[in-house]
């Protein structure tokens, strides 16, 4: 389980110790008062309120994005609720509109994707409006719940009580969405640690633009290498790293190996990251002893461990990579393969399409027959 997962589990914790906190100390007294139904009945009212609850709230944070995004000049490119997803595509050369149910997203009640349309745009209110908007809408409903008065009718107590209810759902959503740290999905929060530096904004531009150009299916037109290196920069600069190996090795190695000779602004996990796939890179291109002995000399014990787990893709199609031209194990390339296909079915169709390409050149490298 890596750190992400971890903090994952964390959070969601919190959220359930929270929910649970409200349901003990509000809404079963209320039961017991008479103001709510009691058995099946009470199911029943929380499940129908928690669905307006992620609706309301849901609308409000991607709301927040939107008007955030647009003051900040970023143009809207998708907007996903509840997998209800508004989107622009390529039709024939025109950037149209569509509609889509039950549309993947990334992120915990909805997704916005966004592109900068120009290098200075501003991601601060992109980030931070659904947090005013969600204070805006706490404080509404606070003053309605707190102006209601318990036991004048039903119709009321069911309001009163389902307001509480969504303001809950959106208390969690907030934990979620704005704890300072990177979860299973890139959150508010982490965005906000982590745009405290000056160039960590243009590389979040840099970044987007280049999520955006795959989501349009279009070519980006040059991949940006930062010069000052944060853990931010330094995952962009793996990107064009990435980019490069395609056509040009030397210079796919060279921003590589800068990165991990001037590291002291990076993270260890982003290190091992550029490591594993700088493995990956030497053993696909022939270069066998030299990947052997940097994963000999330059990987710690930690990072050894990580890589023969097998926990995330790039990982596993190094260690095949390994597994099989420096050791000579099918049954490793085996259970690698194995892992793969669990962690594929968690993508997004477009990532998933993408990550079973990438995929499959590692095994026609070792001549493995291509399960299409």
């Amino acid at each position: 389980m890596n750190k992400e997962e971890i903090y994952s589990w964390l959070v969601y914790i919190v959220m359930l110790a929270f929910a649970i906190v409200i349901g003990v100390t509000i809404i079963i007294p209320a039961m017991n008062n008479g103001y709510l139904p009691t058995g099946f009945m009470s199911f029943i009212f929380i499940f129908v309120w928690i669905i307006i609850g992620l609706i309301i709230n849901a609308i409000f944070i991607e709301l927040g994005h939107v008007i955030g995004a647009k003051i900040g000049n970023y143009e809207i490119l998708s907007v996903n609720i509840l997998s209800f997803c508004i989107y622009k595509e390529f039709v024939n050369g025109k950037l149209v509109t569509k509609f889509k149910a039950f549309k993947n997203f990334d992120g915990l009640l909805g997704e916005t994707i966004i592109s900068p349309k120009r290098n200075n745009s501003k991601p601060i209110l992109y980030i931070f409006l659904p947090l005013v908007l969600f204070l805006l809408e706490i404080v509404g409903l606070a003053c309605c719940f707190l102006y209601i008065e318990s036991g004048l009718s039903v119709a009321l107590d069911h309001l009163k009580y389902g307001i509480l209810i969504i303001s809950t759902i959106g208390g969690m959503s907030i934990i979620y969405d704005y704890f300072p740290t990177k979860l299973d999905s890139l959150n508010d929060g982490y965005r906000l640690v982590l745009l405290n530096k000056k160039v960590n904004i243009e590389a979040y531009n840099e970044y987007l633009s280049i999520v955006s150009d795959k989501y349009l299916k279009k070519e980006h037109a040059e991949y940006k290498v930062f010069t000052t290196l944060t853990d931010f920069t330094a995952k962009v600069n793996l990107i064009a790293a990435k980019y490069y190996a395609k056509d040009n090795l030397e210079k796919s190695l060279e921003i590589i190996n800068n990165l991990l000779n001037n590291n002291d602004n990076i993270t260890k996990s982003t290190i091992r990251d550029i490591k594993i796939y700088k493995l990956e890179l030497l053993l696909y291109y022939d270069k066998i002893e030299d990947g052997k002995d940097f994963y000999q000399n330059d990987f710690n014990q930690e990072e050894k461990k990580y890589l023969i787990s097998c926990t995330t893709l790039d990982s596993i199609r190094s260690y095949i990579l390994y597994a099989y031209l420096v050791e000579g194990s099918n049954s490793e390339v085996n259970r690698a393969l194995e892992k793969s296909e669990k962690i594929l079915k968690r993508l997004l169709p477009n990532e998933e399409a993408e990550e079973k390409e990438k995929l499959d050149l590692i095994k026609t490298k070792i001549n493995l027959t291509i399960n299409k």
